[in-house]
């Protein structure tokens, strides 16, 4: 909350999720049931942007079989395109950010760019 305050977002027209929704300790280990029920809810909720934090979420992200959708690169700080409406941008895992000053600095640098890409919307 604290840093999308601090990138003048307003932390009101930011939703969070999990990627995986089924209680495992290995993501991979999920059952496709558990993947298909963040499908439907990007579906559901519409984002304009999804913010991917750390490579499993990424790798998780590029195998959901959403509509139009493009393959994700590792770019930390760069918004791609996910779909057609959907933009993506990826930062580092933010649980590797919390204890190392280096991992913290490379998190917020990415993260900036969301301030960045919300910025050019017209206010509401």
């Amino acid at each position: 909350m604290k840093s999308l305050r601090r990138l003048d977002i307003d932390p009101l027209a930011v939703y969070g999720t999990l990627c995986v929704k089924c209680p495992v300790a290995d993501t991979s280990l999920a059952a496709p049931e558990c993947l298909a029920r963040l499908v439907e809810e990007i579906a559901i909720v519409q984002p304009k942007i999804v913010v991917v934090m750390g490579d499993e979420a990424l790798a998780t992200l590029n195998e959901l079989a959403l509509p139009l959708a493009r393959t994700v690169e590792d770019r930390p700080g760069a918004v791609q395109a996910l779909t057609p409406s959907i933009d993506a941008l990826v930062v580092p895992d933010i649980d590797q950010a919390l204890d190392e000053e280096d991992a913290k600095r490379a998190f917020w640098t990415a993260f900036r760019a969301l301030g960045e890409w919300w910025a050019d919307f017209p206010p509401y």
